[in-house]
């Protein structure tokens, strides 16, 4: 993982974890947290986020939303090329090869700042991508490149009400999928490559809070499985 907020403080720390264990990387260029990520310890691609030393949005924003892209190479993160937007709780598949910027907050904040917008990353340069079947921040996302993935549950648009919503992409546009047996935003999750296979878990509802569910998704359908040991989000 990389970045987050610890109280009200940013984070620029990054940390791996070999199966068993979870150790200390080299640190983010700059404090960020509310990043879309997805990879692994050797390639990874981080978009976006909220981060006041970068603030995109102009002088006074309350988030300090970033239109910045970072890849790892399993040593440390570099810079790449940004995406069109500062965004921040987006959606995010892929490696430093190629990857998506789904949907998220952008500057101004409210419920209009909810996006639909998809851009796509082609390993040097993002472009636009199919729109995204809802205006939703906090989803997860998985697969690699720019031309298949999988992006499911998260926050809708107004603030009050978490989605179960799973799309798959083809490069083109979104299809729906099987529905996830809960609505969560803020959740853990991973897809492969092709966005045949997903797993979620945790999360938090406006309802319940922090979630301790956990599924996956084989075969176009989501299934129950063994809770986590504790709620998590």
């Amino acid at each position: 993982w990389a970045g987050g907020q610890t109280s009200d403080e940013h984070e620029d720390k990054t940390e791996s974890y070999d199966g068993t264990t979870f150790s200390n990387e080299s640190d983010l260029p700059y404090e960020l947290n509310s990043c879309g990520g997805n990879g692994n310890s050797s390639d990874a691609l981080c978009v976006n986020g909220s981060s006041y030393p970068n603030n995109d949005c102009g002088t006074g924003a309350g988030y300090g939303m970033t239109d910045n892209a970072l890849t790892w190479n399993g040593s440390v993160w570099g810079s790449e090329a940004n995406t069109s937007l500062a965004t921040r709780e987006s959606g995010c598949g892929g490696n430093s090869s190629g990857g998506l910027r789904v949907a998220g907050n952008s500057c101004g904040g409210g419920a209009s700042s909810y996006l639909d917008s998809v851009e796509e990353y082609n390993g040097s340069t993002w472009g636009a991508g199919g729109t995204y079947p809802l205006n939703i921040r906090s989803t997860k996302g998985g697969g690699i490149g720019d031309s298949s993935g999988i992006c499911f549950n998260g926050e809708i648009s107004g603030g009050t009400v978490e989605s179960d919503q799973c799309n798959s992409y083809d490069g083109n546009s979104w299809t729906g999928e099987g529905n996830v047996p809960y609505q969560a935003r803020a959740l853990g999750g991973d897809g492969l490559p092709d966005g045949s296979e997903a797993c979620s878990f945790g999360g938090y509802d406006h309802v319940t809070g922090d979630r301790d569910m956990a599924s996956t998704y084989i075969s176009n359908a989501w299934t129950d499985r063994s809770p986590l040991p504790d709620p998590i989000s």
